[in-house]
């Protein structure tokens, strides 16, 4: 039993040195990255795909394409310079290294469990990334329709407008105005360079003034007066979700506590009776109470989840 602990304590700590490598020598490239080379990247890769639109259409219902499609948004919102097939094909390599120098401290199995759980982090990270980079550009939108609006108002028209908004510090979201002033700069029509905006970023918000601005422009209307009416609205909604998450800050708290506390003693009881806790492991009805455990568990957190997650509309 001893040994076996300590050969799941070295798995454990193989993993986490693989982990903190890559993010460590990941972000020091990332950082490296000059912003106009990426938005040149970034746009030389639009224009390409639109002329192989006529060639070949791409079948965007399967399973894969879908994969695809967000395995991008993620690696893009993470800042990871690499398409989607370079970020899978980077792994695999990663993979099967790790493979390779852990068989022969490990048995295969083993080595195939280090991977297994490597990549489930990693495919777990990633969206949290994109959802945080989403949020971010969410708080930012009233400022960048702040300066929107001033500079209407001194008499830029709305491409000098968004040109001076993608040169101002409000990253990520002035990097996305950036790629939709370069397509309108490469002739792309106004109506489509800020639908593949929305569309690209996925955001209710942005979406909203989108559309708003669209209708304003074919209309004819006050753009300044339409947009200071958005902007108000917006940060209305900005203080109503402050006010919602102090009035839900304890029951998140309490649900990450008692979320926590099983995990918690699980470890503590492993470093004081390592033998006890791997009948758990070793033993069928251990096996299954411990599935039955991490189930309820995991109802339990989406429960609780779903109990404070209270959204402003």
């Amino acid at each position: 039993m001893g040994g076996n602990s300590m050969e799941w304590a070295f798995i454990i700590c193989v993993f986490l040195t693989v982990l903190i490598l890559t993010i460590f020598f990941g972000t020091f490239i990332v950082q490296k990255i000059n912003y106009k080379l990426r938005i040149r990247y970034i746009m030389k890769e639009n224009i390409i795909t639109k002329k192989n639109k006529k060639k070949k259409v791409p079948r965007k219902d399967n399973t894969i394409g879908k994969f695809m499609q967000k395995l991008e948004m993620n690696i893009d919102a993470a800042a990871i310079p690499l398409s989607p097939k370079e970020f899978i094909v980077i792994l695999l390599v990663i993979n099967v290294l790790i493979i390779i120098f852990t068989t022969f401290l490990l048995s295969i199995v083993k080595s195939f469990i280090i991977c297994i759980m490597l990549d489930g982090l990693i495919f777990f990270i990633l969206p949290k990334f994109h959802q945080r980079r989403k949020n971010k550009m969410v708080a930012q939108l009233p400022d960048v329709l702040d300066l929107i609006s001033n500079a209407l108002k001194t008499g830029y028209s709305i491409v000098q407008t968004l040109d001076l908004v993608s040169k101002e510090n409000f990253s990520p979201l002035s990097e996305e105005f950036g790629k939709l002033v370069q397509a309108l700069k490469f002739g792309e029509s106004f109506e489509v360079a800020f639908n593949d905006l929305a569309k690209r970023l996925d955001i209710r918000e942005i979406q909203t003034v989108v559309d708003t601005i669209l209708i304003t422009r074919e209309t004819g209307g006050n753009m300044t007066h339409v947009i200071e009416g958005l902007l108000e609205i917006m940060r209305e909604n900005q203080r109503l979700q402050g006010e919602v998450k102090a009035l839900t800050a304890q029951g998140r708290i309490s649900s990450l506590v008692i979320g926590s506390m099983p995990i918690f003693l699980f470890a503590v009881l492993m470093m004081i009776s390592p033998d006890y806790m791997m009948l758990l492991f070793s033993h069928p009805l251990g096996i299954i109470m411990v599935i039955i455990a991490v189930v309820s568990q995991i109802i339990g957190y989406v429960i609780m989840h779903k109990l404070i997650q209270l959204k402003v509309r």
